[in-house]
């Protein structure tokens, strides 16, 4: 596994497809996995706990098709392009009056909600980057 990774596109596409996570709990991951509900989620740098992790999820038919059955449905709640896009509005509506000027002239040139491309072009926007930057230092 990764011992770093801030939002794994592997482990997303996992969950669309219903399989059973076990993943470590560094970085973005712990945000992604519910542990015990969505996947299984151990101590990064700790092998016999993800050893442990993987021998139970192979042992137990019934625990990896309710990890598997939940992961698909929180990959849906978190990638949803709609609500993606619902809540960066929210936190632009929070943010200083100058980035909200500049969302409003991205805005003018992105797709409907439902495209994937709004989704592409928010990871590469620069205002994005700058909104999610002064996210984190609050």
């Amino acid at each position: 596994p990764a011992i770093w990774d801030n939002f794994p596109n592997a482990l997303l596409e996992a969950m669309a497809l219903g399989k059973p996570i076990v993943a470590t709990s560094g970085s973005g991951i712990a945000e992604i996995i519910e542990h015990e509900r969505s996947g299984l989620l151990v101590q990064p740098d700790d092998a016999q706990a993800l050893a442990a992790g993987l021998e139970l999820a192979l042992s137990d038919k019934s625990l990896r098709e309710r990890l598997g059955g939940e992961a698909q449905k929180r990959v849906r709640e978190l990638c949803d392009p709609a609500q993606i896009v619902s809540r960066m509005e929210a936190l632009i509506r929070r943010s200083s009056p100058s980035m909200r000027r500049q969302f409003r002239r991205w805005r003018e040139l992105a797709p409907a909600a439902e495209s994937r491309s709004v989704i592409q072009m928010l990871r590469r926007s620069r205002l994005a980057r700058r909104l999610l930057h002064a996210r984190r230092r609050v």
